[in-house]
């Protein structure tokens, strides 16, 4: 099925907007209601019947199942926050503070806080792609992006041309001299222009994590568009590698690991959001 897929992971400019739209909300941050003027602890303490209805909804996806022209829900005004990133980003180093950087230390549950509210945005718009959803790719759409067309044996990386070379993305860590995420966008992109594969931030995934979820789904006949399994504990971060990696390995196009939905402890994990029609 066709998809549009963001050029670049988003951006703390991005991801700033919707923090200072919801008051900090989904980042543990104190907050205030813009259209109520009411304050409000960070969600996950609340036990306020508005805020969890909101919290249900965002651990719930993909969004299509929300019915979101249902809610009739308005999204909230949005106002400049300009502490939101340092009070994330306290005891880093400047260099993750950058505008254009990848947004990190965001948790598997705050992206699907921002998916509900880029849909909610969407909703309120003229829909310009048809209906559909904004959300994460799934490790199949993201990997299958990435690939743009190219068989393994083609591109092993996700770069312009499909090897590991300098010059084709952010990484290598201290040996480079890489210490921080750096501005999305800055080197080739892939045949279908996407750019940031390869180095940066490695990407949350919508899947829960397996294995040996991908061999299990051959065997069973699944082999076009699987969207992962149905539970687990983890979810999938993608391939690629990110600022500090080095090791090839780790740097390859299919690598993958997963991690627990509600850490927002990592400076190397951002996101990618797509829109997919429904």
């Amino acid at each position: 099925k066709s998809y549009k897929l963001a050029v670049v992971p988003t951006t703390n400019e991005r991801l700033n907007r919707f923090i200072a739209a919801e008051g900090g909300r989904s980042f543990g941050l104190p907050g205030r209601d813009v259209r109520t003027g009411r304050t409000y602890a960070p969600f996950r303490s609340s036990s306020e019947q508005g805020e969890m209805e909101l919290i249900d909804g965002f651990k719930a996806p993909p969004f299509s199942r929300l019915s979101l022209s249902a809610l009739r829900l308005t999204p909230s005004p949005i106002r400049v926050v300009p502490a939101v990133m340092e009070e994330r980003y306290e005891d880093l180093n400047p260099g993750f503070l950058g505008l254009q950087n990848p947004a990190v230390r965001i948790s598997y549950e705050q992206v699907q806080a921002y998916c509900f509210w880029l849909n909610l945005q969407y909703q309120a718009s003229d829909k310009p792609y048809g209906e559909g959803e904004w959300r994460i790719p799934t490790q199949a759409e993201w990997e299958h992006a990435m690939r743009a067309g190219r068989t393994e044996a083609q591109a092993q990386y996700p770069t312009s041309t499909g090897l590991l070379e300098k010059g084709l993305g952010l990484y290598g860590g201290s040996q480079a001299g890489v210490t921080s995420t750096g501005p999305v966008g800055l080197f080739p992109a892939n045949p279908w222009g996407l750019r940031d594969g390869l180095g940066n931030v490695l990407e949350w995934l919508l899947d829960y994590y397996s294995a040996t979820y991908y061999a299990q789904s051959v065997e069973q006949g699944v082999i076009t568009n699987p969207m992962g399994p149905t539970s687990g504990t983890t979810r999938e971060i993608s391939g690629g590698g990110a600022w500090f990696s080095a090791d090839p390995g780790y740097l390859r196009l299919a690598y993958r690991r997963g991690g627990r939905p509600g850490d927002d402890v990592y400076n190397y994990v951002g996101l990618r959001v797509g829109f997919f029609p429904v």
